[in-house]
């Protein structure tokens, strides 16, 4: 689509180009002409060149209170400051210095202008361009001769170092800073005594080390108290619980103890029980347990045997005492206490004392850091003022020393050169530009007036004026049906309007189409003559053409005519015909009869008849300028086919023709553009 697109625009600036030929060639011929009366008669000109660089060799402090910073860092050159050195170079101040003018213009009004243009001209020929990603400036200067170029822009380059030193440099700025380094050098000598006598009065040497110090000796000695008290509480609870334990515990206590064993008096009980048991043994030999003797054995064997536990169960001991360890370490341990919280309540009596005199003398500082705080920081004012401008004045005299040598931020790295051979005229560059621009103008001009013609050349042209797309292109009439173009184009266009037929309401496809033009001679009769020959010769179909021009003419008569239609050989068409005329036979098929006054009722009979008897039917109507017979035709006809002439028929005459149309309900099966030339050579054409 798009390669369509430019072959299609390709072809019509071609055609608009042949076809305004005169004006093309005036248009080229004139510009070349031009061109060569520039390349022979422009004055030669010659450029001198020369090559700036811009760095932050020079450092830059502002004037502040602040502290100073006295790191030099390298930056990289910014783009305003690039604009700021080429605003310089470009300004008036520069040039008028070169030309050795007076920035204030005084004289004759004369000479006044004659001054201006010469500043006007040397600024217009003044070319100042920053070399991108870069911080380098080309500098260059056209004149009339290698020498001029060379020495005025030599002339400008020293006029704005001159003036880039006046910018730079400040009057007298270290006489300046001189005087205000003394004035702060008198107000530091005052600050300083000051603050001495003041130091020395409350002895002080730095009030906030000091008043540190101090704070934490107060903070150390709560700490101490709070210890203290701790210790004497502790103490004295230790002290409750030793006499709690002393009252509960004997000054004495039992060391030794010794048992003694009862071994005379076991054997002897141990010996009567034998006895007893013995003598009981003998008389249960002669009498029962129960008797009264042996009862009684029982007893006696029963109290000796308790005797004898009795004895094994208590020995006889001796024991002896001495003072209890436990209840004298309580008593030492008591005494103890009692003395470590007599010393420990003295300490905290101490620690409160000296925690009172820490206080005092803090609250001292503290009543003292206003008075001694202003007059350290008119000291550090006084300090900071004079050492600034003591910065302040040494750099200014850097700064003349370095503006005497010329050693700025914009270094010249390539003084002013220049060339024997011109930089204008170019007589290639120029021929080559001037070609291109005739071409290119006499183009545009060729293709603007043939677009913005009254009359119609093109399809597309056409296709704006209908404001829909054309359907067909026949081109000029010179050899007829013959010409293989017109009759592929004429196939072509007969098929699409049979595919454009709406069917009717018995659903037999429509088969009249009214043909008509804009204007007389557009080729009405040429176009219907010819799609009715396509319709019977190639696709074999019963092919009828009404000329209604002839119809009219014959029912101008008050009486009744016959009309029908003949088979003509050479068209392969059936055309119309009258009986009785020279050229009706036989053949003849009547259609009806048509009247002056009957016309339109009577061709409705005839239309029907006719569809009955062959497959398409053509009306070949008068134009719509000389007669709107095909306006009339609205419902009869099933399509209108308009035929418009290249070069002939004009836009006005076209619209007027689609406004008729549009007011119809008949469908317009498409806009014929008849006739169409090709200013193009054939050959050309093909190849475009």
């Amino acid at each position: 689509m798009q390669n369509d697109s430019r072959l299609r625009l390709r072809q019509i600036l071609m055609e608009a180009v042949f076809r305004r030929q005169r004006l093309w060639w005036t248009v080229f011929v004139g510009i070349l002409v031009l061109t060569v009366l520039v390349i022979v008669f422009l004055p030669k000109r010659y450029e001198a060149t020369a090559k700036l660089v811009v760095a932050n060799l020079r450092t830059r402090s502002t004037l502040s209170a602040g502290p100073v910073n006295r790191i030099v860092t390298t930056e990289d050159v910014s783009q305003t400051q690039i604009n700021s050195e080429v605003d310089l170079l470009k300004s008036q101040a520069v040039v008028r210095a070169a030309l050795g003018l007076p920035n204030i213009p005084v004289g004759d009004p004369r000479q006044l202008k004659a001054e201006q243009e010469t500043v006007k001209r040397i600024q217009d020929h003044l070319s100042i361009d920053p070399v991108r990603d870069s911080s380098i400036i080309d500098v260059r200067l056209i004149d009339k001769t290698p020498e001029m170029s060379v020495f005025h822009l030599t002339s400008i380059l020293e006029s704005y170092l001159n003036q880039r030193k006046v910018l730079t440099q400040s009057a007298n700025a270290a006489d300046f800073f001189d005087r205000q380094a003394q004035l702060f050098s008198g107000d530091l000598a005052n600050a300083r005594d000051a603050l001495t006598k003041f130091e020395e009065g409350h002895e002080l040497v730095d009030m906030d080390e000091q008043k540190k110090l101090q704070i934490e000796r107060v903070a150390a000695i709560e700490d101490q108290i709070a210890a203290a008290k701790s210790n004497v509480a502790n103490q004295t609870s230790r002290t409750r619980n030793l006499l709690q334990r002393l009252a509960s515990t004997p000054a004495r206590t039992e060391t030794v103890r010794r048992s003694l064993t009862n071994q005379y008096s076991q054997e002897r009980l141990n010996t009567n029980l034998v006895e007893l048991v013995n003598r009981r043994d003998e008389l249960l030999h002669r009498y029962p347990p129960t008797d009264r003797a042996v009862l009684a054995l029982d007893q006696n064997i029963a109290t000796a045997r308790s005797a004898l536990d009795e004895a094994a169960l208590h020995p006889a001991s001796d024991s002896s005492t001495d003072v209890n360890p436990i209840w004298q370490q309580v008593t030492t341990s008591l005494v103890t206490s009692s003395a470590e919280v007599s010393g420990s309540s003295a300490a905290q009596k101490e620690l409160e004392r000296q925690h009172g005199v820490a206080e005092g003398r803090l609250h001292d500082l503290q009543q003292s850091t206003q008075a001694y705080d202003v007059l350290k920081r008119r000291y550090q004012e006084a300090q900071t003022g004079y050492n600034l401008y003591v910065q302040k004045r040494d750099e200014a005299r850097v700064g003349e020393a370095l503006d005497k040598d010329q050693l700025f931020d914009v270094t010249l790295v390539q003084r002013p050169i220049t060339s024997i051979i011109p930089v204008r005229p170019k007589p290639l560059a120029y021929a080559v530009a001037g070609l291109l621009m005739a071409l290119i103008l006499a183009s545009v001009l060729a293709l603007y007036a043939d677009s913005s013609d009254l009359l119609v050349y093109t399809p597309q042209q056409l296709d704006a004026v209908t404001g829909v797309r054309t359907s067909g292109t026949l081109a000029e009439e010179i050899n007829g049906s013959e010409a293989p173009e017109n009759a592929i184009e004429f196939r072509r266009l007969l098929t699409s309007l049979r595919s454009s037929l709406v069917q009717g309401t018995d659903g037999a496809r429509g088969k009249r189409i009214a043909v008509t033009s804009a204007r007389p001679g557009d080729g009405g009769s040429y176009v219907s003559e010819h799609l009715a020959h396509e319709a019977s010769a190639q696709v074999k179909l019963r092919v009828a053409l009404l000329d209604m021009t002839r119809l009219l003419e014959a029912t101008r008569s008050n009486h009744a005519v016959t009309v029908g239609l003949q088979r003509d050989e050479t068209t392969l068409c059936w055309e119309l015909a009258f009986p009785g005329s020279a050229v009706a036979d036989s053949s003849l098929l009547i259609l009806g009869q048509f009247g002056k006054q009957t016309f339109w009722t009577d061709l409705e009979p005839a239309l029907q008849n006719a569809d009955k008897h062959f497959d398409m039917i053509f009306l070949d109507c008068p134009s719509l300028r000389d007669s709107t017979l095909a306006i009339y035709l609205d419902g009869i006809v099933d399509g209108y086919v308009a035929v418009v002439a290249a070069a002939a028929a004009r836009k006005r005459q076209i619209r007027q023709m689609v406004s008729f149309l549009q007011q119809t309900e008949t469908p317009v099966l498409g806009y014929l553009l008849n006739r169409r030339t090709y200013p193009i050579p054939h050959w050309l054409y093909r190849v475009l």
